[in-house]
């Protein structure tokens, strides 16, 4: 349900007594006793407009709803509330208050609208992106709007024309300028929404809520960062389908524990990022070592599971092998303390695989991805062995291997 409505429902709950008359350009008056403020030109973002219901607020004797001003406050980019003073339970009973919420949504109108941006990063993604489009047009975001970004680093498969045709709108970087944080950065910067919503160019939404549900803990204010859940494909690998299950369960965390995330479907508010942009170095892992610089300025990370997405990888075993290794490259940065001796190796393999082949039983499968499990799995821990042990400062030739497995 869309926040206006939100708040105007929970406001008519509250005393008859309450009366909220409305002027012209965008201005209101609220009548409580001898009290009355006035809101001119509301219609205005800055904060600084805000300033007559922030004392209003800290004016409040009653029982204030906290939770829908805040998700007022939010859902139009604002920190006002954190300034205001909340009293009692979150249940209107005063009229005053009642008749602030609804002169805000009575004056506020389309500003209570957001904006959320889908930034995509893409090379020679014609094969998904067709359907990834579609899932976007089908969303279903009555709090807002959406706009799609592609940051492109070099195709020739007709992901551009793809792009055009969807009325993308389109940026370019250059193959030897490409990280995953540069490419990310690019994209945020000529983003416009207030929140910034980040997929693979070959994951496809798997609900029509899914960037309603991903940016909802945003703009409640509950998280700065969220991620969402990853579902594998008809063809993904057994062995991914079993780490997905692993990172992505079935019940939401809002907010997390700890500082996992993963941009392959994630949401940021672009005002946090603006402040904290992506680390253009790392080889990998771009997401978690935001999440965790986040996490120790005190903001929250958010896991949302009503917002899932098919993640489709189609890689070849040097292409996992890579994967996995330039991601322990970037572990080192985040995490110096973890580190993956042949020992760990050899232990991690096994486990890996007895598990694998364990779960494959009890589903009637292990005759057909038996030699799948093993070949992923051993890719998977030789890449993660081999990068805990490379060096940081990687050349320009091993980079771009990295970087462009394909």
């Amino acid at each position: 349900m869309p926040l206006a409505s939100q708040a105007s429902n929970v406001s008519s709950r509250c005393h008859r007594s309450t009366v909220v008359t409305t002027r012209s350009k965008s201005r209101a008056k609220l009548c409580r006793g001898q009290e009355a403020v006035q809101f001119h030109s509301l219609r205005s973002r800055g904060t600084h407009k805000f300033h007559p219901i922030k004392r209003e607020i800290n004016d409040c004797r009653g029982t204030c709803c906290t939770r829908t001003l805040k998700k007022l406050f939010y859902g139009i980019g604002l920190t006002a509330y954190k300034q205001a003073s909340f009293c009692g339970p979150p249940v209107i009973q005063n009229p005053g208050c009642a008749g602030l919420i609804r002169a805000i949504v009575i004056t506020l109108g389309d500003t209570l609208r957001m904006k959320a941006s889908i930034v995509i990063r893409t090379l020679n993604e014609a094969e998904h992106l067709p359907a990834l489009f579609a899932g976007i047009a089908t969303q279903e975001f009555p709090e807002g709007e959406i706009e799609t970004v592609i940051v492109d680093s070099g195709s020739t498969d007709g992901t551009i024309d793809l792009a055009k045709y969807n009325n993308a709108n389109l940026v370019h970087i250059a193959k030897a300028d490409f990280s995953f944080g540069r490419s990310l950065n690019v994209g945020c910067q000529a983003a416009t929404g207030e929140a910034l919503v980040f997929v693979s160019g070959h994951c496809i939404p798997a609900s029509p809520r899914w960037v309603g549900e991903l940016v909802t803990p945003l703009f409640q204010g509950h998280a700065a960062y969220s991620y969402g859940k990853q579902i594998g494909g008809n063809k993904t690998r057994f062995s991914e389908t079993r780490i997905f299950a692993k990172y992505f369960p079935d019940t939401s965390r809002v907010p997390q524990d700890g500082f996992f995330c993963n941009n392959a479907n994630s949401a940021l508010l672009k005002r946090v990022w603006a402040n904290n942009p992506f680390d253009e170095t790392l080889t990998g892992l771009e997401d978690m070592h935001l999440a965790k610089r986040l996490v120790s300025q005190g903001h929250a990370v958010a896991y949302v599971a009503e917002a899932p997405v098919f993640h489709l990888h189609d890689e070849n075993w040097r292409q996992i092998r890579r994967r996995f290794e330039r991601e322990a490259i970037a572990l080192q940065h985040i995490m110096p303390d973890v580190h993956v001796s042949w020992a760990d190796f050899v232990r991690y393999v096994s486990s890996a695989i007895l598990l694998d082949m364990g779960a494959a039983l009890q589903q009637r499968r292990l005759r057909r991805v038996v030699g799948e499990i093993v070949l992923y799995r051993f890719m998977q821990f030789w890449g993660s062995y081999r990068g805990s042990h490379m060096q940081r400062n990687l050349s320009r030739k091993r980079r771009e291997e990295y970087y462009y497995p394909r």
